[in-house]
């Protein structure tokens, strides 16, 4: 997929500014990101930074898609289609999002 394996790679990622390996642009704030991995900036960056190197290591999860757009088992997908059985004829919903009425 588009994004696994790419790290801070791909343009547009707020990776390298998060980890602090480039200047934050003034549009981004990081602030509340790096306090979910410490209280100071230079441990909280480390730990970000394991974080996304440990994520890197592991199966692309976009591979485990049902119907094009949902994460789940299909024991899951199936307790999820009464509940949007009706809501597939919506226009305002994508078409990938329109999987209930599909096979899973």
């Amino acid at each position: 997929m588009w994004f696994c394996g790419q790290g801070g790679h791909r343009k547009g990622s707020s990776y390298k500014s998060t980890a602090g390996l480039v200047k934050d642009p003034s549009f981004l704030t990081v602030d509340w990101i790096l306090a979910q991995f410490g209280k100071r900036s230079g441990e909280a960056r480390r730990e970000y930074i394991v974080f996304v190197q440990a994520g890197m290591k592991r199966a692309c999860p976009w591979e485990e898609l049902k119907a094009r757009c949902i994460l789940g088992s299909k024991e899951f997908l199936e307790k999820l289609r009464p509940g949007l059985k009706d809501k597939s004829k919506i226009k305002e919903i994508p078409g990938c999002s329109v999987w209930l009425s599909g096979p899973l």
